[in-house]
Order: C-alpha cells, then structure tokens, then sequence
C-alpha cells in the first residue's frame, strides 16, 4: 500500500486452508518493483519484519502506480491512481433510542461531478474496533454532504464493546480507487458469501494494491444524556 505522502510497504504472504490459525509468516526473496506516472521507479528492500518498503517514491494525489512483483517465477501486476484527498468535517455522536450510548457518526463533503470511493477505520483509545463494513460510495450521493455512522455494539465479539464516556474516538479516513473499494467491500461480505473477495493484482494473487489520500480526526467522547 502507499499512504499519501508516504512510502511503500508491500507484505506477501501465502494463503492457508480455512480452518488453520491467522498466522501468515512473510514470504522472502520477491523481486518489487514499484513506479509511477513520471518515469520514476524503484525496487522495495525487504526489511527484518519481512516487510518490502521504499524509500524514495512517495504518494501523491492524482498519480498513477504500478506495481510488479516476481516471485517463483511467477509474475504479479497491479495500477492504482491515488484520489483527490477528502478532509473529513467532523465526528459526531449519533444517539440510538435503543442504546443508552451513542455510536460515532462522520460527516464529510463529496466532491461533485465524479466518483468517489472511501473507507473509514475506527478506533476506540487506539484499539481497532470491528464495525462491520468500512466502505462508503458516492453513489446516488454525488456532491452531497455525507453522514455516516460508525456502529459499535456490546456483542461479546473480539474487538467489540459499547462507547463509554472518556473514549479517545479515532477514525482514518481513506479516499480510495475502485479496485481497492471492491477489494474491502467484498471482503466485508464474505461472511454471506462462499467467495474470496474481488482482487485488483493481476496474475492470480488473493491481496490487493491501494494509493490512497488519508485524513485522521479524533473526539473525546462525551454525552449528557
């Protein structure tokens, strides 16, 4: 992935069979070559982590970044243009009837005339909380000011609890492309579906590649109700 005004990391890793634990060791001695729409180009060094990263290429808006990965033998590709930036507006704290807390709720501006894909990740006092779907289009939203709510339930569920007072509410906001929206938005409902989420590498790679413009915002939480 490359950040506005950052770097690039990539992380590879191979897949394992459902049923196996969540640990994916690195895997070592791709060759990463990551360039961009001026001519410039570099190859990623892996770190001690396992973590290829860059050095010299950074993000930048309406951009363009390709990225070629050999490993195996095998060849993998991705493009991605970093977005326009979307600065988010505020945080609110939107109250639920049913609740005796409220939920965080975003409000930013869409920009009009073209489509426009986001992705918000929350966190509770630096803790990534799980809030379902993370994505958000534009779509029949076009140019309007938007408002989202972030859920966060007491569901007995890893990383799952109910706002209290005092909370450091986070959120990072990403602006995306449509290959990496697809990517997270069909992840999100894998949960109903039998299907691995939408990829944007070519060459058979289960990942994705993402150039996106983030915005960070942060409330205290508080109500008087």
């Amino acid at each position: 992935m490359l950040p506005l005004d950052s770097i690039a990391t990539v992380n590879i890793s191979t897949t394992k069979d459902f049923n196996t634990d969540n640990d994916f060791p690195p895997l070592f001695g791709a060759i990463i070559t990551l360039s961009d729409s001026e001519g410039n180009s570099e190859v990623l060094a892996q770190n001690s982590d396992g973590l290829y990263v860059g050095r010299k290429i950074r993000g930048r808006e309406r951009k363009t970044y390709n990225l070629h990965i050999e490993i195996d033998g095998k060849i993998y590709t991705s493009v991605s243009t970093m977005p326009q930036l979307v600065k988010l507006e505020k945080i609110n704290l939107y109250p639920i009837p049913a609740f005796d807390y409220p939920v965080p709720q975003i409000v930013f501006q869409d920009p009009k005339g073209e489509d426009n894909y986001y992705r918000a990740k929350l966190y509770l006092n630096q803790t990534r909380m799980d809030i379902g779907g993370e994505t958000i289009d534009d779509e029949q939203r076009d140019g309007v000011l938007i408002e989202r709510v972030l859920p966060v339930f007491d569901n007995d569920q890893e990383n799952s609890r109910k706002l209290e007072k005092g909370d450091i509410v986070h959120v990072e906001f990403q602006c995306l492309d449509k290959g990496a929206f697809t990517f997270f938005d069909t992840y999100a409902q894998m949960g109903m579906s039998l299907n691995n989420p939408t990829s944007n590498i070519q060459g058979g790679a289960l990942g994705y590649f993402s150039t996106y413009a983030v915005d960070h915002m942060q409330i205290v939480a508080d109500w008087d109700w």
